[in-house]
Parts: structure tokens; sequence; C-alpha cells
């Protein structure tokens, strides 16, 4: 069965009937899916998470299930912001040009565990690659704020 995006009363039985379980706490989200109380994770952050229980000899049974109507794009972890009157404004320009360098992103992705949006930088965690020709949305662009305040 494939979603619709205004199918609201499938989303809702979904919830509802489901019992499902809610956490902000991205390592027990995926613990429940590991330890198979709760069988599907929606919106479980397991970029920084998952190798580390791989490395662990569990998580075998977790499969990434890419989806159209709910994958988008975000800053995260991987924005980087300036200060307004910085001390040292140009080390700080100097800095941000050097991280969006191959080198620079292929460090940040490493120490970060996430994935760099250059396609030259090995991703960190394949399974979350995008689909090439997949569109997403950016959910964090200045149009969308006024949604993301409401919450």
């Amino acid at each position: 069965m494939r979603l619709k995006r205004n199918d609201d009363s499938l989303i809702k039985r979904l919830f509802k009937d489901q019992e499902i379980a809610i956490s902000r706490d991205s390592r027990q989200q995926i613990e429940f899916v590991i330890k198979g109380s709760y069988p599907i994770g929606i919106l479980a952050s397991t970029a920084s998470l998952l190798p580390e229980f791989l490395a662990q000899g569990v998580a075998r049974n977790i499969k990434w299930i890419p989806m159209d109507e709910m994958d988008n794009l975000n800053g995260g972890i991987s924005a980087a912001f300036a200060f307004n009157r910085a001390p040292h404004p140009n080390a700080a320009k100097l800095f941000v040009n050097w991280l969006l360098t191959k080198e620079g992103s292929t460090v940040w992705s490493k120490a970060a565990g996430t994935n760099s949006r250059r396609t030259d930088v090995p991703p960190n965690d394949p399974q979350l690659v995008p689909t090439p020709g997949m569109k997403l949305i950016a959910i964090d662009r200045d149009e969308f704020a006024d949604e993301w305040r409401k919450t």
C-alpha cells in the first residue's frame, strides 16, 4: 500500500490503531526496533548511532526503507553558522571555506557520523544516500520557518 500525501484518514488510523510509541531519544527509537518492541521506526535518526550497534553485533535486522513521501533534506548538525561581528571574521570565513572542500567535508562526515552533501565524499551511511533524481524538500529553508515555529 502506498500512502498519498493527503490521505489523513489512513494516517490517523495508522497512528491510532497501531499503538505507537513516540520518543525524542534516537537511541531509544533504534532500540525499540532492534529488540522487536516495535517493528517500524518512523523518522528514527540512524546515521550516527546505527554503526555503533552494528559494531556490537546487533541491529542486523534494521533495513532503511526510502519513502519519497517522507524524505527531506535538513541541515541538522551539518549546518555551519557564523556569528555576526565575530572577533575574527576572516578566520571564520577561511574555516567555513575549508569545511566545504572535499577534504573538510570528509573530515566532518567521519567525525559527525553523517553523510556529506558532496557527491565526491564517501558516504558515512550508504543507506541514507538519496536516490539520484529523487525530489527532496529542504525543510529548514526560510520559507518553512513559520511552520517550524508552530511546533
